[in-house]
């Protein structure tokens, strides 16, 4: 599920502290651009001394502090004194909506998401965090409620149907699912690609690998497959457990390939050596994945087994399964 704060807002408006020429400010410009906290803070700095206490400068201000700083505390207060004098902003209360959620606020991010909708109904993406709200909460059919109506303001928008997926999943709910499936197909304007690779990762989920490959060949083998790091990974996955580690190996290799870092990634790979008794290659995934992170758990325990196997050094296995049981065991206690 995803619950992603939405990007810098460059929003034209008329208001008696912050006209259009103001809003067409180089550095207000620059700012609603930044993706660095740096360049984005001394931008703010310069813009709160030309335009003291205004509502689209504190809304930048609180952006920035809430996805680029992570400071969740000082971003409510910023976009709460934001939303005090712009309160019908729909992006601003998206984003206040987001700092509450970080913040286990969950009552009240579902309200200011709301209001945001009811200012302005046409985005799915509206729909898709409040559903999320409300999917945490475990409300899963009033989610799924939310999620299709998404859907029907904007049904050309794939990644609200992996949202609607989800929640039927969680309903135990199939044949609903593949009739909503069927029905985005029927659209010409959604990317196919992206909903097919939805889909397949539903279809892993209730366990039909080999529905799950048809679909992920079906998009890789169209003339320009539209497809992330993450579907090639979940190709992968499913042709692993339809019991093809050869065509597993090929998607995995790619995700790997767009993201080299991903632990996730690399210890899967290093899982599928394994069991293929490939134990250069246990060594090398694990030793990147712990490159990454020298404390995750499946990283240090396939180092054990590779070096065990591999390179029959068992003083060093011994070490990074130690390790390995210590840390799972601080993770089991937390």
């Amino acid at each position: 599920m995803k619950l992603f704060a939405t990007c810098f807002f460059l929003v034209y408006i008329f208001s008696p502290v912050f006209t259009i020429a103001q809003l067409q400010d180089p550095d207000y410009i620059n700012l609603v651009t930044s993706d660095k906290s740096d360049d984005a803070n001394k931008l703010i700095a310069i813009l709160e001394k030309k335009y003291p206490n205004n509502g689209y400068v504190l809304m930048q201000k609180g952006y920035v502090q809430l996805m680029l700083e992570n400071d969740v505390n000082n971003a409510l207060i910023t976009l709460s004194k934001a939303v005090v004098l712009l309160p019908d902003n729909d992006e601003l209360l998206t984003t206040r909506g987001t700092a509450f959620f970080r913040k286990g606020l969950v009552d009240k991010a579902i309200p200011d998401q709301e209001k945001a909708i009811s200012i302005n109904p046409k985005k799915a993406m509206y729909y898709s965090k409040l559903g999320n709200y409300q999917f945490s909460q475990g409300n899963y059919e009033t989610a799924l409620a939310t999620f299709l109506k998404g859907i029907s303001v904007n049904p050309s928008t794939a990644d609200i149907y992996w949202d609607a997926f989800a929640t039927y999943y969680k309903l135990d709910r199939y044949d609903d699912a593949l009739e909503l499936f069927s029905k985005g197909l029927t659209d010409p304007q959604i990317d196919q690609h992206f909903l097919r690779c939805h889909w397949g990762k539903l279809l892993i989920n209730f366990k039909k690998f080999n529905l799950a490959t048809r679909q992920y060949e079906l998009v890789f083998t169209s003339k320009e497959p539209h497809m992330f790091a993450e579907d090639y990974h979940n190709a992968s996955v499913a042709h692993y457990k339809n019991g093809n580690p050869e065509r597993a190996n090929f998607f995995i290799d790619i995700a790997i390939k767009k993201e080299p870092y991903n632990t996730t990634y690399l210890t899967n790979r290093a899982s599928y050596a394994m069991d293929a008794k490939d134990w250069a290659t246990v060594i090398i995934m694990a030793e990147r994945a712990l490159a990454e992170d020298e404390n995750h758990v499946l990283a240090n325990m396939y180092m054990a087994l590779g070096l065990k196997w591999g390179r029959n050094d068992l003083e060093k296995s011994a070490a990074y399964e130690r390790k390995a049981k210590e840390l799972d065991a601080k993770q089991t206690n937390k």
